[in-house]
């Protein structure tokens, strides 16, 4: 929560700035900030206006630092700041994928089939929340059935819909609740005497 002296300088300011590390807690907090913006804008100074949004301190030497700069450029784009040092093309959709051999990352929408083949052919998908428009894709070759529950072996694709059902990026948001989800479905099976990971989907 931000303290009475930010609220005051947005209540006098014409203009904000706003800077922001490419890290996941400096683009929650940005979100935050962005809501206070908006209530400053609403109840106090009508005239308040977002300057834009500048990326410092990027990492661009690491896949982590990489996709967080990415996806806050996609997210923000309309707000990015002209000042910024590096110039983005056209808007990406930006999916994200976990699997047995890789981390959960982003990756671009025709990166999709690379990683799970049957990306545009399968409707298996299985939703993280019922507040989310987000679904993971699998393959169901992939599923074990063991004591009644389903493991998944294979990597999944996590995608955003709109309304019209279309593929959109996912937002920092989504990100985390992924995230949450992989930690509390993730499980480790003995196969060959070797521990396979996998997905719980039940």
């Amino acid at each position: 929560m931000l303290g009475m002296l930010t609220i005051n300088a947005l209540a006098a300011a014409d203009a904000a700035l706003i800077p922001v590390q490419a890290q996941y807690l400096s683009a929650k907090g940005l979100e935050q900030l962005l809501q206070t913006i908006q209530k400053v804008r609403r109840q106090i100074n009508p005239k308040l206006k977002i300057e834009g949004i500048l990326m410092t301190m990027t990492d661009s030497r690491t896949n982590y630092g990489r996709e967080i700069d990415a996806l806050i450029r996609q997210v923000y784009g309309s707000k990015m700041s002209d000042i910024a040092e590096r110039k983005y093309g056209d808007p990406q959709v930006y999916l994200a994928a976990v699997g047995p051999a890789r981390d959960l990352s982003a990756i671009l929408l025709e990166e999709a089939p690379g990683i799970l083949p049957c990306f545009d052919e399968t409707d298996d998908t299985f939703g993280i929340s019922k507040e989310l428009p987000v679904a993971g894709c699998y393959n169901p070759k992939q599923v074990l059935e063991l004591s009644g529950k389903r493991y998944l072996t294979g990597p999944v694709v996590f995608v955003r819909f709109n309304m019209e059902g279309e593929y959109v990026s996912l937002t920092m948001g989504d990100l985390h609740c992924i995230q949450e989800y992989l930690e509390q479905h993730s499980a480790a099976l003995m196969a060959d005497g070797k521990n396979l990971n996998c997905i719980c989907l039940d």
